[in-house]
């Protein structure tokens, strides 16, 4: 059960401050490198590394997104 927690618990939906899941766009690189990190980790990659890599490269672009609305 802890294994499953940990590992789930990265999977992270991301949402504005209207309460807006905020989903990477179809075509998009955050798209594609979801959708690569998907196939890695069913053709057996690490997990965890995988999904921490993922998640800290979103992070990072939706502080970007969260700045660049700031100063418009």
């Amino acid at each position: 059960m802890d294994v499953w927690e940990t590992r789930y618990g990265k999977m992270l939906d991301f949402y504005d401050d209207q309460g807006n899941k905020i989903v990477p766009a179809p075509g998009t690189v955050l798209w594609v490198e979801r959708k690569v990190l998907m196939e890695a980790v069913e053709a057996g990659g690490d997990y965890d590394s995988l999904w921490a890599a993922y998640s800290a490269h979103f992070q990072k672009a939706v502080g970007r997104r969260i700045n660049l609305k700031k100063k418009r």
